[in-house]
């Protein structure tokens, strides 16, 4: 795509013989092209290899599916839907007995299966719960940095692909030798260094497509918070089922919301400014609606500033978006609570760590306020 004649076009006449592909693509490859053809080279191998992993994972969900039907009388997907874990568990159990799966033991307890689930999750687990990752980071980086996906599918695939031998049990040479794993573990470093930068342009624009996505579908602020993966990893416990953990941290991030807002003050400044900008974006784009849907030549050709009317179409549509996602949410708040009172923060505080089962020195109140 010859995208510097594509912006370089800025009217119908000149953008009516801008041709949008190369038409000797590989005649003349400069500095930049060159680099842009490395990154579709090594995104096409990324998505060779996602490739592969999908059709593993689809034949693994063939073999389970056929196995649920058969073996535990599970007979759709809609049957699974309405059972509990719990259920599903039991029927192995018993499966088991009638015919073994696991050939190591005779009996399975719904404690084991969890531990056979959470294997590799459950090290997680206990990684962070040590601090194993974060410990001898310099104070400049923050310790969310180390649990992207990017290195979290580093640090996994240097330490789980060696730990475990042929029978799922951690091999004698993962314990005896750490020479090895601090080897595997610098390679994977030099590797991820390699691919810093086509990594990080990945991860922007997937980032950006998806929550783009889901701004436009369920009308979600972009400025709104979420749990980061650190924290999520130190929240979870061990054998906490990742559906289960799910369902946990959508109840904490409720609480967490609450308690954000009871630490706020009312502020009508911002409410008066936020219905300001609603209803001058509003207002800007109910006009260019009408000149749209009246003739939509001058949203290409009518230019205020350098930009034509249909750039500022997006710009206050955005605008107006944001500003009403933010009045509505403002007015779900619960009016019942005074903000900033120290008794409601420490009660949302509460509430919270019984959600997320983490309570910190720095989240725990006063003496004198708990003892209220």
């Amino acid at each position: 795509v010859d995208w510097e004649a594509i912006l370089s076009c800025d009217s119908e006449e000149s953008c009516r013989h801008v041709g949008f592909l190369y038409a000797r693509p590989f005649a003349e490859i400069g500095r930049s092209r060159s680099l842009v053809l490395l990154f579709f080279f090594l995104f096409f191998a990324f998505w060779l290899f996602n490739m592969g992993n999908t059709y593993h994972t689809l034949r693994d969900s063939a073999d389970m599916r056929h196995y649920y039907k058969e073996r535990l009388g599970i007979l759709s997907d809609d049957i699974l839907a309405t059972m509990e874990w719990s259920e599903v568990v039991s029927r192995l159990v018993q499966q088991q007995h009638v015919t073994p799966f696991c050939v190591v033991q005779d009996d399975i307890t719904a404690l084991e299966i969890a531990n056979i689930i959470m294997r590799e999750d459950n090290f997680v687990i206990s990684l962070t719960n040590h601090r194993a990752f974060t410990s001898r980071l310099p104070p400049w980086i923050p310790p969310r940095l180390v649990y992207t996906r990017a290195v979290q599918g580093c640090l996994r695939t240097a330490i789980f692909r060696w730990a475990f031998d042929s029978r799922s049990r951690l091999s004698e040479e993962f314990l005896t030798c750490p020479r090895k794993l601090a080897s595997r573990l610098r390679y994977m470093g030099v590797l991820t260094l390699l691919l810093v930068l086509p990594v990080l342009i990945f991860v922007t624009l997937v980032f950006f497509m998806r929550h783009a996505e889901e701004f436009r579908s369920h009308r979600t602020s972009p400025f709104r918070r979420e749990w980061t993966d650190y924290g999520k990893w130190t929240f979870r416990e061990f054998n906490e089922l990742r559906h289960q953990f799910k369902e946990r941290m959508r109840s904490a991030q409720l609480v967490a919301e609450d308690y954000v807002q009871a630490t706020r003050p009312p502020t009508p400044l911002r409410d008066s400014l936020q219905r300001f900008v609603k209803f001058v974006a509003g207002s800007v784009l109910a006009v260019l609606l009408i000149v749209a849907l009246w003739d939509d030549t001058p949203l290409f050709f009518v230019k205020i500033m350098d930009k034509n009317l249909l750039w500022y179409l997006a710009f206050f549509g955005f605008l107006f978006a944001v500003a009403d996602n933010a009045e509505d949410g403002s007015q779900n708040q619960s009016q019942t609570l005074v903000s900033g009172a120290p008794l409601v923060m420490h009660t949302e505080m509460m509430r919270l760590a019984r959600c997320t089962h983490f309570l910190p020195a720095s989240w725990r109140p006063p003496a004198p306020l708990a003892a209220m």
